[in-house]
């Protein structure tokens, strides 16, 4: 018995005698039509449990009389359920999108047990969610309510739907042996949630093939994708939006369609296959790998200015922080994939984002103003808080590695109080780095250590710094003073930041520049190694990221080859890969992994009209951070219909993933300027080419040797 018919139940025994239909009707808000279909419901009810079935009287109404421990016994059931608001917006989703009988708006009153006017509402709250997807609720006079729109549309709205339902069990609330309630019930009739185990079954093979995981998402969003599609498929309900469907489908969906059986060819089911083949290319793992594919090229200079503009408008050094930029690019790969082919995402949390970290949201949404120019996408708010979450980890983790507060202790009660406070710091404050103890007669010395504040015991005042009069104890309400002021300095120091725009790297970069300058002989590799050194010598602020080169620093003549013939674009490769594998910086592998790339992935090396940027991956050979540049005697197809024949092939050995991003950062740069590209096509010298190249305002070149 459905909880509505069991508190109708209870109001008649309640009464101990007859209970007008009218009066009931008014009691539970409902129709005396509802009231009349829920008393036959009533009396199913007691019929199965041997029971005598209620009284009626067209006059007086309806009479039950029976005492508590029988009550008790027929409402005791677990099953009783009145649906909620999210039930109702279960059923009427099914109902709507699922049409398998008329449903109108008595039909629903009477399966809910509502009031017309609250289906009303639960209805034109449904046709207002619906509209962002271009999507409607239609009533026709024969065939009641539907949810008219593309097929492709209405995918999308289910899988945001399920996907917040399954916010918190996963897939396993889609096991129809546990969906325990109306809403899970009814959540499991939208999927084909018979196909969970092979749907789950056929994710763990794709894992194996990868060698890794999927994040829990990714593994939420493919499992329900697919089984939204199983269960649309299977209804009749196809995907007719058309499409470009590669010649080679995606082998793993593919599989997926063959494990079931749809009663028509799989050769029928392509675009079906296609978008599900384009949610598994939009998988995250677990472990970052950079994806090869047509639009890296776009992808790396996007994510460059964009951890370029965070570093600015922050102050903080996220352009050194190498975690930092893989986190960003592997979630700008999947998201421009995602908004190209508009697969939905959904961030739970984005509201709870936007409220706690408003400045950090802010600046990625500017930065964000970039990305879509760049990227030419509209970059939705949910794809925003995801890049926000991640640099806020990444800034975390930043200020505890760049921001030392510096103070010293003056205290009037010893040298052993001192060293008990200087602990208790310790204890409290891992940022915090006591310089000495002093007696309140060697304050002239403060000024000459630069300390961010003092700790003293006694009232003290010192001109421009802070002094923060502790208890000898070290108490909490101390704790909490020295908490307050170092975020205050914190402040400072990032607004000092964000005037100069300056990191670490530019630091040293700035000392490398006085030593040229003043050097005949310069070696820049060694002498960067022995400058930090020294720094940690004398326990100095030292720069320890992954340098990344200048693409001048990178350029030799050695590495530059004019006027080259080759046969096909495979000997072009060769040909940009004999220069770096002379010099060591490549082996002989190098060559056969850039060729083999483009065998797999295709021409998608060839970034802009005549001009391929060779690469493979770091484990494929390369020995170090290394560029090579080939001017072809006669222009070569690659097989690029846009920006074939290449006259230009450059060859680019990164050493990591990380390390080449300002080299590469110049290239592009330099393919995109068709003025510099028609010069090098002319180029006659080695000389002439670099100049060329070069010929780009901030670039100096450090010259190794006199």
């Amino acid at each position: 018995m459905k909880r509505k018919h069991a508190e109708i139940f209870q109001e008649i025994v309640r009464h101990k005698g007859y209970v007008p239909v009218k009066s009931l009707s008014e009691t539970f808000q409902v129709s005396a039509r509802t009231i009349r279909y829920a008393l036959e419901e009533i009396d199913d009810y007691l019929r199965d449990h041997q029971q005598p079935p209620l009284k009626r009287n067209r006059k007086k109404g309806v009479y039950y009389d029976c005492d508590q421990e029988v009550l008790h016994k027929l409402l005791g059931s677990d099953t009783l359920h009145f649906p909620d608001a999210a039930d109702r917006e279960a059923f009427l989703v099914f109902a709507f999108f699922y049409a398998e009988e008329k449903v109108t708006v008595p039909s629903i009153c009477e399966h809910l047990l509502v009031s017309k006017s609250t289906v009303d509402k639960d209805i034109q709250r449904l046709r207002t969610e619906l509209l962002a997807d271009n999507l409607r609720i239609d009533s026709l006079p024969k065939e009641g309510f539907a949810v008219v729109g593309s097929e492709f549309a209405k995918r999308r709205w289910l899988f945001r739907f399920l996907k917040r339902a399954c916010r918190n069990r996963g897939l396993d609330m889609l096991k129809q042996s546990e969906a325990a309630t109306f809403f899970e019930d009814y959540c499991c009739k939208l999927v084909e949630a018979t196909a969970l185990e092979q749907t789950l079954a056929w994710i763990r093979t794709i894992e194996q093939q990868k060698n890794g995981r999927f994040t829990y998402e990714t593994h939420l969003e493919i499992g329900l994708y697919a089984l939204l599609a199983l269960k649309r498929i299977k209804m009749g309900y196809l995907l007719t939006e058309k499409v470009m469907v590669p010649e080679q489908l995606d082998k793993q969906a593919f599989a997926l369609a063959q494990t079931f059986d749809f009663q028509k060819p799989v050769t029928e089911l392509n675009t079906e296959i296609y978008v599900l083949s384009l949610f598994l290319s939009t998988a995250k793992e677990e472990q970052f790998l950079f994806k090869m594919e047509g639009n890296w090229g776009q992808i790396q200079v996007a994510v460059m200015d964009f951890v370029h503009s965070i570093t600015k408008q922050t102050g903080l050094p996220f352009v050194n922080d190498q975690e930092y930029f893989s986190s960003i690019y592997a979630h700008i790969q999947t998201m421009a994939r995602r908004l190209k082919n508009e697969l939905p995402i959904e961030n739970p949390i984005a509201d709870v984002i936007v409220k706690q970290y408003p400045d950090l949201f802010a600046a990625c949404r500017m930065a964000g103003n970039e990305l879509e120019r760049t990227l030419q996408l509209t970059i939705p708010i949910d794809e925003i808080a995801y890049l926000t979450m991640h640099t806020c980890v990444a800034s975390e983790r930043l200020k505890r590695q760049t921001l030392v507060y510096r103070t010293v202790i003056i205290c009037g009660h010893g040298i052993t109080n001192a060293r008990l406070i200087e602990e208790s710091l310790y204890a409290r404050f891992s940022s915090i780095e006591v310089l000495g103890t002093l007696s309140r007669y060697e304050v002239d010395v403060i000024q000459k250590l630069q300390v961010d504040f003092v700790l003293t015991t006694l009232p003290l005042s010192i001109k421009g710094v802070p002094c923060l009069q502790v208890s000898p104890f070290f108490k909490d309400e101390d704790t909490a003073l020295i908490q307050t002021t170092i975020a205050q300095i914190a402040k400072s120091k990032q607004r000092q930041r964000q005037k100069h725009g300056a990191t670490n790297e530019d630091f040293f970069r700035s000392i490398v520049e006085i030593a040229k300058a003043n050097s005949k002989s310069f070696m820049l590799k060694p002498f960067m190694e022995e400058l930090a050194s020294l720094f940690k010598k004398h326990q100095l602020p030292v720069y320890e990221g992954v340098i990344q080169p200048l693409l001048a620093e990178l350029m030799s003549e050695d590495h530059i080859e004019l006027n080259v013939r080759a046969a096909n674009w495979q000997e072009a490769i060769y040909a940009a890969a004999k220069p770096l594998e002379r010099s060591g910086a490549i082996t002989k592998n190098y060559a056969e992994a850039m060729i083999a790339s483009v065998h797999e992935y295709g021409p998608y090396i060839v970034l802009a009209p005549g001009v391929a940027i060779a690469h493979a991956r770091p484990e494929d050979g390369v020995n170090e951070l290394s560029v090579s540049f080939i001017q072809l005697a006669e222009p070569i197809p690659f097989g690029n219909p846009d920006n074939d024949p290449v006259f230009l092939v450059i060859c680019l050995a990164a050493s990591d993933s990380f390390s080449h991003l300002k080299a590469f950062r110049s290239i592009v740069k330099l393919i995109n300027d068709e003025q510099r590209l028609d010069a090098i096509k002319a180029a006659t010298s080695k000389q002439s080419l670099t100049r060329i190249v070069l010929n780009e305002e901030g670039e100096k070149a450090y010259v190794d040797g006199p």
